[in-house]
C-alpha cells in the first residue's frame, strides 16, 4: 500500500510526485520508504502542461535485500526516459510522445487531469475532506 501526493511549485515550474510506501499487513517495513520523481512543467496553453522528467530519488531500508541496520539510504538517479524514448523512436520510426497532462478541472481542493497516455487522475489537496 502507498500514499501518493504531488508538490507543485508553480513559480519555479516544478512538480514532485511523492510516493510513500506503508508497512504491510503484518507490520513489515517495505524495502523502499519513499520515491520522489522531480519534473519541470511548462504551460503550452491554459489547460496543458508539458512535462520534462528530471530525476528520481528513492529512500531505501534495504539494498539488494540486505538490511541497512535501521539506517536509510537516499539514492538519486537520472531519468533515462528521454534517451530510451529517442532510441525506441529511431527503431519504430515514430516520433516520440511528448509527456504532458491536460487539466480537466481545478479548484482549491481538487485537480482532475488526463495524461498524454490517456490516464485520468483525480487528486485532492491534503487536508481537504472533499472526498472523505
Amino acid at each position: 500500500e502507498a500514499k501518493v501526493s504531488n508538490i507543485v511549485d508553480a513559480a519555479a515550474g516544478t512538480v514532485t510526485n511523492c510516493i510513500s510506501f506503508l508497512p504491510g499487513a503484518g507490520g513489515e517495513e517495505p524495502a523502499a520508504e519513499w520515491l520522489r520523481v522531480r519534473l519541470t512543467a511548462q504551460p503550452e496553453n491554459p489547460l496543458r502542461l508539458a512535462l520534462t522528467f528530471r530525476y528520481v530519488q528513492a529512500r531505501i531500508r534495504r539494498f539488494f535485500g540486505i538490511p541497512l541496520g535501521g539506517r536509510r539510504l537516499t539514492l538519486t538517479l537520472p531519468v533515462p526516459g528521454p534517451l530510451l524514448t529517442r532510441i525506441l523512436s529511431f527503431f519504430t520510426r515514430r516520433p516520440p510522445p511528448r509527456p504532458y497532462f491536460d487539466i480537466l478541472y481545478l479548484d482549491d481542493n481538487l485537480r482532475v487531469h488526463r495524461t498524454g497516455e490517456g490516464n485520468l487522475f483525480v487528486q485532492q489537496r491534503e487536508g481537504s475532506d472533499l472526498l472523505a
